[in-house]
């Protein structure tokens, strides 16, 4: 699992459902983090531009020199990781939101009132559901009928999202996926934000399974206990500004809210 960010360095961010059930970013395998320099430059012959998006299928980040990774059994977070359970290297403003999905959508997930607002996001969005695929990914009804040509806001009620197609989305016209269950990333390529949701008093720990050799070129976001699992090989999460931005243009995603990572990575680095 590599997580950079193009230009600086990546956030990936998790957050708890409920005080009671605290969350924290919990990767399996052995996931690395680097400055998006370090893992473009491990393997330079594999990068190529596409609508002006540095893409590389066989980089990964350099265990010499990386921000956050695996040692041993433990998760060493460096400042790059921002999460519910805080960390010693991020303070002030960098420091995790309280409320995740408004920053996200700029919606608030309960409003002072106590009034549930995710509703509001999810009927803007194309449902998809377990038992609806279409096999057409312009009008969609399940996760694996995503492909190139899908794009816009997404919203799954799937017990998996099963992200099967080669590619998911574009550069130009990215996807933004909402999963409130587990999903399985088997796709080479996804382009947008993949955000994993857990509907209030939901508290089960869902797994997202990540399938080795696939890139993520956007943002991975998990606002509930989740366990990111990375089956084999690496698996890259790519930050990429131009993406988001695409991303927040969408005709697909305009009255979503605002993008925060159109324009940064939870502070600036």
């Amino acid at each position: 699992l590599s997580a950079t960010e193009s230009g600086r360095r990546s956030g990936m961010t998790h957050n708890p459902e409920s005080p009671e059930n605290p969350g924290r970013f919990n990767p399996n395998g052995t996931p690395k983090s680097c400055y998006s320099q370090q893992f473009f430059n491990s393997n330079p012959g594999d990068v190529e531009l596409i609508d002006g998006v540095r893409v590389c299928d066989r980089c990964q980040c350099p265990r010499d020199g990386s921000l956050s990774y695996k040692d041993g059994g433990d998760f060493v977070k460096g400042n790059d990781i921002i999460d519910a359970t805080g960390n010693a290297n991020v303070t002030g403003a960098r420091n995790f939101p309280p409320d995740l999905f408004q920053y996200m959508f700029g919606i608030p997930k309960i409003d002072a009132g106590g009034n549930e607002r995710w509703p509001e996001v999810r009927d803007r969005a194309v449902l998809l559901s377990d038992g609806a695929c279409t096999s057409d990914p312009l009008s969609p009804g399940c996760c694996a009928d995503l492909n190139a040509a899908s794009s816009g806001l997404f919203w799954s009620e799937e017990q998996t999202c099963d992200l099967a197609q080669s590619d998911i989305g574009s550069p130009t016209a990215p996807v933004y996926l909402v999963a409130e269950k587990g999903f399985t990333a088997r796709m080479d390529r996804f382009f947008g934000v993949l955000y994993k949701f857990s509907r209030p008093g939901d508290l089960n720990a869902y797994t997202l399974r990540v399938n080795g050799g696939g890139s993520l070129y956007g943002a991975l976001v998990a606002d509930d206990n989740s366990v990111v699992d990375k089956a084999t090989g690496n698996f890259a999460i790519v930050y990429d500004a131009k993406v988001m931005q695409n991303l927040s243009e969408s005709p697909g995603f305009l009255g979503g809210g605002p993008l925060p990572g159109s324009w940064n990575d939870l502070g600036a680095f």
